[in-house]
């Protein structure tokens, strides 16, 4: 059953960036269970849009969190990891910076990580590194999710992780937002071309 209050109310969302105008007259609302898919082609604005729902560039028009959401988890389509840091390194650096205090192996095996535990991330395949990525984000206690271009690189195995853990964080109330040039069947989702 859907919530009757919206975790995300967007109205007239813009943004122009270098003088160039990315979108425009963007409206959506996001409810408990829900992604939005954010489609279009590089350089399109996805990551734009997703900077702008996080505050971190300029934009015009309104953008309404439900207040009782104080805190985001994001994962940029980069990889924000360090070549020389072994994954369990990673995970101990993350567990500690989000006071994460149940076991972060339970995670790793369930992402199929298990076996690189000791394993320097810049010898990880990029599929590796996308999961290692999302790992983090399963260190945080939030209800919105972030996740930009989480399928660029991967095979169908590691996408399909991807969407069990996008689905499995909405059925426990959350929502998500992703960005992505490709089709992501995700259930309950809603879809966003710019």
């Amino acid at each position: 059953m859907k919530s009757t209050k919206a975790l995300l109310s967007i109205k007239n969302l813009e943004c122009t960036r270098d003088y160039k105008r990315l979108f425009d007259d963007i409206s959506f609302e996001l409810y408990e269970g829900e992604s939005l898919i954010i489609k279009g082609e590089n350089g399109s604005g996805k990551t734009s849009l997703i900077l702008a729902l996080l505050n971190l560039i300029p934009y015009s028009g309104q953008i309404l969190w439900s207040k009782y959401i104080d805190v985001y988890g994001y994962v940029s389509h980069k990889d924000a990891i360090k070549s020389h840091e072994t994954v369990e390194e990673y995970m101990e650096f993350w567990s500690k910076f989000y006071n994460y205090t149940l076991n972060y192996n339970l995670i790793l095996s369930d992402l199929g990580l298990s076996s690189n535990l000791y394993t320097p991330s810049g010898f990880l395949s990029q599929g590796q590194k996308k999961r290692l990525s999302l790992a983090r984000l399963l260190l945080v206690n939030t209800k919105v999710w972030f996740l930009d271009e989480p399928n660029a690189s991967l095979d169908s195995k590691s996408k399909e992780i991807i969407i069990k853990k996008i689905e499995k964080h909405n059925l426990r109330g959350g929502i998500s937002i992703i960005s992505s040039h490709e089709n992501m069947k995700i259930k309950k989702s809603k879809m966003l071309e710019i």
